[in-house]
């Protein structure tokens, strides 16, 4: 029709059946004189067609036919060789292969014409004319523009250019892939692959943004290729100029190469030439080899009929057109409706001329005998008129046979003007015919819709092919139609084309069909699920991929068969009873069911069976949808076992412990025996897991749960509730003391060393008993009650077990209620500092003071240091609370130095917990720079023991502080166990006696004794030496006279507020 525009389209093929007897008739009785003179033409003439190649490569055997389709009369001679230029890549190789040539061509007899292919054949027969006896030459396949341009005029040479359409190409790619970033180019060291690289770089500047890679054979292997290619992300794509040699010459058949692209990226690939489209590649603007071979073999016709070669000027313009191939495409899940409109679409289902052959050859012979006769018609004026009077009749009948049919009809002229249509072609381009006769397409279509169907004609009238493609007519609601278009010349009894009869059906339909039928067995083809539809009967009919990959059988093992080749044998005969008869009523079923691999696994599937009816309502098929959910059942396995078990020590968790110990106090009240609980605390996993980090902490629980384990009675459950606390629930005793024999087992399993980090570790426990039904009557009491008793026992002192008594419960929430009340008075700010003098002795002058935290609370009342500060300890607090004490003693010194006092030596104790985090040196100097305090004017404070656990660590810390320029000073000298070697590498500047030795002074031998020895120590390591609890003047007598002068205690100041201090300072320092 009046040329309807099309999406995509691909060549018509030879038509086959009766339709096809009559065209190939028909067209021979019209053609047959033009045929009889090229016949003439070609007798006895001898060509020579010189590849460049070999004879597997994929252009020469389109060469051969589009030769071929020319220089076809049977007394002509056509020789072939071939130059092999892909393997022959040394220059000695090549000129050996020419004198062979040269020989072979000396003992033949002159040829009439010689057609060169590509670089290598055009340079040898342009540069050797000699050799091939100066015959007429006409090359094709020449990349090398330049050199062929240079040919241009020069006598006996003519051809036609090879020029890539690699702009176009990209611009195709881009289209169909609008988030194209990355093209890599795959081009060898072929004159082909090196001309068509050239031509890229030129043209790379419009390629709009797209950034071009190189993977080029020059300078890669093809295992290096290969592994470049498998790198490429999923949104590139790849342009093919060459593959054919790589880096070390090793030589690959197109085929191979094409393999090896194919196998090793899953990203579109592009061409520029016909061969591998299809097999791989997605297609491009291509060039076509047997286009250009006809067009050479023509040129060789012309030039026997005696136009000079030179006359006839290089044709440059390559006559490429756009291709791609529908499988291809619908495998990236590319739209073909992105392509450009005149894509031939090759792969597609069989259309109008396949599917009607001899109706639509019958109606191509009628309809253009009609087109011959209405042009004769028109050329030939009165004789035409009076032929049409006498044929009047039978244009009748034409005419209605023509607006009979749905398919639109139409004949052009060579010009492109329209002759005649019939009814459904005006109707589809919505004018009256007489307003379309005489009209070209752009008179009556959008530009570029009109300019691509002209294109077609002119391919129609000029090449004498019939083409065939679809296009798409806009309507005027904005909607298209979509049209099968075939076109094919007509031609007088000399061979001359006329004009041009066309058919094109109406597929708008059709084409919706087949997407929604090409959407569902893509659906139907790639869904993880498996599919299975069987016939009314259960007989299966058809499976999918993911059917077979679930349960391993293909379709070959069960097409034919029922769907219970697949059963496990776990579900009984009425269930299945139960599940027809639920589908029968309700056309559908879903549940879980277990089935069995053909490997003779079982498996769980969730499971959709749909009934599909037909018309009448009577079930035409079953289909089955499934889903393996072996891995959901295993996660909820999993999830379950994590719901009731330690994540570290994989032990029973407090959720499954108690809901055991319910179990077991039911059997315990029926079977009238006795449950017991052994709670379990580790001593010293703090400090180990505080000192040497997390990773060795758990290593040493989980040794810790193992050795527990060892202890048990078979029966018995270990259980974890986390931190280093363990339940180990008894759950028959006959008596009391069968608990404590148990603990007695678990003491003698944690006395042995444990191993952790490369290190050994002593670890004890503190244990508690609760025992039903004494001690409580469900498992909440019997925790709690045991949890109160490991308490007790952790007062006592390490590796002790107490068995619970009510009078601890009084004890235990004493404790907590202290514990609470000390959280509140933290987090409100709500602990105090008092602050005590130290003086020296005899002057009486102020050299220091030690800040000492003190706490009333509103409830408990005033609460002693030596109670609150082992709470804080014990329940993690004790971090936080001196870190609230060093911030407020630094605040105050500025303070102080703010009210016009300047205060000497403040001390701070710490404790080992605090000294032993990694941030405390980074945390006290954040609060030195955050409160302005001055570092001289502050000194640390720590016990001996805490000081000498750890020495080297401490030793390092405390040598931190001091770069800060904070003094430290070793609290309660003398009552741990000091090593004279460690005490000299300690950083410190001051000892201070334990006021435990000032106590007995001056009477007590031995306490004179010791405090000689202190302060002699302190002297000769050049340490200050400073008394604790100092109340009499008989002890301050005493210690001034054997050399220690300063001192702190009763004597000279209580504990005090900081005005008290400011006055104090304002009176008393020096």
């Amino acid at each position: 029709m009046a040329d309807l525009p099309a999406k995509d389209r691909r060549p018509a093929r030879p038509a086959r059946g009766l339709g096809a007897a009559l065209i190939v008739l028909w067209l021979a009785t019209i053609a047959s004189p033009g045929l009889a003179q090229t016949s003439a033409l070609q007798d006895g003439k001898r060509v020579l067609l010189l590849y460049s190649y070999d004879p597997s490569f994929p252009t020469s055997a389109k060469i051969l036919s589009g030769v071929r389709a020319i220089l076809n009369a049977p007394g002509l001679l056509l020789d072939q060789e071939y130059l092999d230029a892909r393997h022959l890549v040394g220059e000695s190789g090549r000129q050996r292969y020419r004198d062979w040539l040269a020989f072979k061509l000396s003992t033949r007899r002159p040829y009439d014409a010689v057609i060169v292919s590509d670089d290598a054949a055009f340079e040898l027969a342009t540069r050797e004319r000699d050799m091939f006896g100066n015959a007429p030459t006409v090359f094709i396949g020449v990349n090398n523009v330049r050199a062929a341009q240079r040919q241009s005029g020069r006598p006996g040479i003519t051809g036609v250019v090879e020029h890539v359409s690699i702009t176009e190409t990209v611009r195709m790619a881009r289209r169909l892939q609008p988030a194209l970033k990355r093209l890599w180019v795959v081009s060898d060291a072929t004159p082909g692959g090196r001309g068509d690289l050239a031509t890229l770089r030129t043209e790379q500047g419009a390629f709009g943004g797209i950034a071009v890679e190189h993977l080029l054979l020059t300078e890669l292997s093809w295992k290096e290729l290969a592994s470049r290619l498998r790198s490429l992300d999923a949104g590139d794509a790849v342009l093919l100029l060459a593959a054919y040699l790589d880096r070390d010459g090793a030589p690959k058949r197109f085929e191979e190469s094409l393999a090896l692209l194919r196998e090793n990226t899953a990203v579109p690939i592009y061409h520029l030439w016909e061969h591998g489209i299809g097999e791989g590649l997605l297609g491009g603007y291509v060039m076509s080899h047997r286009v250009h071979a006809i067009e050479a073999a023509r040129r060789v016709l012309d030039i026997w009929r005696g136009i000079p070669a030179e006359h006839m000027p290089v044709l440059e313009a390559s006559p490429n057109l756009p291709i791609a191939h529908l499988p291809t495409l619908q495998g990236f899940r590319l739209d073909p409706a992105d392509l450009p409109d005149d894509t031939e679409l090759l792969g597609r289902e069989p259309g109008l001329i396949e599917r009607y052959p001899l109706q639509v050859a019958t109606a191509i012979v009628a309809l253009s005998l009609m087109g011959l006769l209405l042009i004769l018609l028109v050329r030939k004026g009165r004789e035409s008129r009076r032929l049409l009077a006498k044929s009047t009749r039978g244009e009748a009948m034409l005419r209605t046979l023509l607006d009979a049919t749905a398919d639109s009809i139409f004949f052009k002229a060579e010009d492109g003007r329209i002759l005649a249509c019939n009814s459904a072609c005006a109707a589809a381009l919505g004018r009256a015919a007489d307003d379309i006769v005489g009209r070209r397409a752009t008179e009556l279509l959008p530009r570029e819709l009109s300019e691509s169907i002209e294109r077609h004609d002119r391919r129609v009238m000029e090449q004498g092919e019939s083409v065939r493609y679809r296009q798409a007519l806009p309507l005027p609601d904005g909607t298209e139609m979509l049209y099968d278009t075939l076109k094919s010349p007509v031609r007088n009894g000399n061979g001359q084309c006329l004009g041009l009869v066309g058919v094109a059906r109406d597929i708008t339909a059709d084409q919706r069909s087949m997407r929604r039928l090409q959407l569902a067995e893509e659906v139907f083809m790639n869904t993880s699920e498996g599919i299975m539809i069987t016939d009314p009967d259960g007989v299966i009919e058809r499976i999918n991929p993911a059917f077979t990959t679930i349960t391993g059988y293909s379709p070959e093992d069960v097409v034919g068969q029922r769907p219970n080749r697949l059963a496990s044998g776990r579900q009984d005969r009425a269930f299945y009873r139960k599940l027809w008869r639920l589908l029968l009523d309700c056309g559908q079923w879903q549940g879980e069911i277990w089935n069995r691999r053909k490997s003779g696994e079982l498996f769980p599937e969730w499971l959709n069976i749909s009934a599909v009816r037909d018309t009448a309502g009577k079930p035409i098929h079953y289909v089955g949808i499934f889903s393996d959910i072996s891995l959901i059942k295993s996660h909820e396995a999993k999830l379950q076992h994590m719901a009731h078990h330690d994540a570290l020590t994989d032990l029973p968790n407090r959720v499954l412990l108690e809901d055991r110990i319910e179990l077991a106090l039911r059997r315990a009240r029926r079977d009238h025996h006795m449950v017991g609980l052994v709670f379990i605390d580790l001593d010293n996993f703090k400090d180990i897991n505080d000192s040497h980090g997390h990773l060795v902490g758990d290593q040493v629980l989980k040794s810790a749960a193992t050795r527990i384990g060892t202890a048990l009675r078979d029966g018995d459950t270990v259980a974890r509730l986390g931190g280093d606390e363990f339940i180990v629930l008894i759950e028959r005793l006959d008596s009391p003391a069968d608990a404590h024999l148990l603990t007695d087992r678990i003491f003698a399993a944690l006395a042995e060393p444990l191993l952790a980090g490369g290190s050994e570790f002593y670890i004890g426990a503190s244990i508690g008993i609760s025992i039903f039904p004494g001690d409580g009557d469900d498992s909440c009491e019997l925790i709690r009650n045991a949890d109160t008793a490991m308490y007790e026992a952790k007062k006592t002192g390490r590796y002790t077990v107490k068995a619970y008594s009510a009078d601890q419960t009084d004890q235990v929430r004493q404790r907590a209620k202290m514990e609470n009340a000390l959280r509140r008075a933290l987090s409100h700010g709500a602990i105090d500092v008092a602050y005590q003098p130290q003086f020296r002795h005899g002057g009486r002058s102020l050299v220091g003071i030690e800040a000492l935290a003190r706490w009333h609370d509103p409830q408990l009342g005033e609460v002693p240091p030596s109670q609150f500060i082992p709470l804080a300890e014990s329940i993690g607090l004790i971090v936080p609370l001196g870190e609230f004490i060093l911030r407020r003693v630094c605040t105050q010194m500025v303070a102080w130095r703010q009210q016009g006092v300047e205060p000497p030596r403040v001390a701070v104790n710490v404790s080992g917990h605090q000294l032993r985090r990694a941030n405390f040196v980074s945390m006290l100097r954040e609060i030195l720079a955050e409160t302005g305090c001055r570092a001289e004017q502050l000194e640390i404070e720590v016990t001996e023991s805490d000081m000498l656990d750890r020495a080297q660590d401490s030793i390092a810390t405390l040598a931190e502080i001091r770069a800060l320029g904070v003094a430290v000073s070793m609290d309660d000298f003398g009552t741990g166990y000091s090593s004279l070697s460690y005490l000299k590498k300690l950083p410190i500047q001051t000892i201070k006696i334990d006021r435990s030795f000032i106590d007995g002074l001056p009477g007590d031998d031995n306490d004179r004794a010791i405090v000689d020895a202190i302060v002699a120590l302190g002297r000769s390591l050049s340490l200050r030496v400073l008394a604790e609890g100092v109340e009499t003047e008989a002890q301050a007598g005493f210690l001034g006279a054997h050399g220690c002068i300063e001192m702190q205690g009763y004597l000279y100041g209580r504990p005090t507020t900081p005005d008290a201090i400011a006055r104090l300072l304002a009176t008393a320092v020096g």
